[in-house]
């Protein structure tokens, strides 16, 4: 399986989480957490911090970061993203808007779920609600790449390392 390695980091508090809403490309208009993928050179958890730093502006080390859920995306069932996931529980800097990301502030106890992907609701509630998890979401598409791509199903993995 050929899958892309891709970060996700959500800066997180017992309070607050720091989301954004996707301005370009893949996601653009729904709420989520910086990322991207990995440089040849980087490991998931530099990425991670690079990602935090580019889209949002805040800066962690790989310490602050822990490690919440494995990813696997399939889009008609063919693989396409790998993702690392990832809280970051202290961050300096201020959020501040990017290329990339509008930085929104929200109660961790008020999480707005309504303005994220069906697929990204799917498996943020397990990972907010505590649960580390290793998953494979597949969507399907329209034919379109620029519009979202619908929610089918999502399943368990056998290991965080095994598809």
């Amino acid at each position: 399986m050929d899958f892309k390695h891709a970060t996700l980091v959500f800066p997180i508090t017992p309070k607050i989480i720091v989301l954004g809403e996707k301005k370009v490309r893949w996601g653009a208009g729904f709420l989520n957490a910086p990322g991207g993928r990995i440089e040849p050179e980087e490991t998931p958890e530099q990425a991670a911090i690079r990602e935090l730093k580019e889209e949002l502006e805040l800066t962690a080390s790989t310490d602050d970061l822990e490690k919440v859920a494995m990813l696997y995306m399939y889009i008609d069932d063919s693989p396409k993203f790998a993702i690392h996931t990832y809280l970051a529980h202290k961050w300096s800097g201020e959020p501040r808007e990017s290329d990339e990301l509008i930085p929104e502030i929200h109660p961790l106890h008020a999480i707005p779920y309504d303005r994220m992907w069906p697929a990204d609701q799917a498996w943020m509630t397990l990972v907010f609600d505590g649960e580390r998890i290793c998953k494979r979401i597949f969507l399907e598409s329209d034919g379109d790449p620029q519009k979202p791509n619908h929610f089918a199903r999502m399943e368990d993995c056998v290991s965080p390392y095994a598809p």
